[in-house]
């Protein structure tokens, strides 16, 4: 069947044709785009899951504003470092997109898990957060 699909902006509108099989192809990918926008979200996920326990953190252990910003940045920090390796070095063309993003997403839950393991406002708490945001650029 015939599905318009763009059409040029002035005058008739252009017409590309789209076979019944290309269709059927598309339908048959719909559950592929699924489980990756849902990898997507819990993968990113790591970038929010930890800051949303910050008040928390913080009664338990008192922290300075600078330090709770900290646990934040951290993040923002290590997903800029991360993606400007990852783009420097061209890792995303030289690498399966699968174990990339696969290994990013298991390293930055590791990490992410690990700040339990460690003082609030310590270093290897703050590692640990800058860790999961290199990581979050995989995903």
């Amino acid at each position: 069947r015939d599905v318009p699909l763009a059409s040029r902006g002035e005058g008739e509108p252009r017409l590309a044709v789209q076979s019944g099989k290309e269709s059927a192809d598309m339908r048959g990918k719909w559950p592929s785009i699924a489980i990756l926008g849902s990898c997507e979200v819990a993968g990113m996920a790591l970038w929010f899951s930890a800051s949303a326990v910050v008040p928390s953190i913080s009664a338990e252990t008192p922290m300075t504003a600078f330090q709770e910003s900290l646990f934040t940045t951290c993040v923002i920090v290590g997903f800029i470092l991360g993606t400007f390796v990852s783009a420097l070095f061209s890792l995303p063309d030289r690498l399966d997109m699968r174990q990339f993003f696969s290994a990013g997403a298991a390293v930055g839950g590791f990490a992410n898990a690990l700040i339990l393991v460690f003082p609030p406002a310590s270093v290897p708490m703050y590692s640990m957060r800058f860790i999961t945001g290199m990581c979050c650029a995989a995903i």
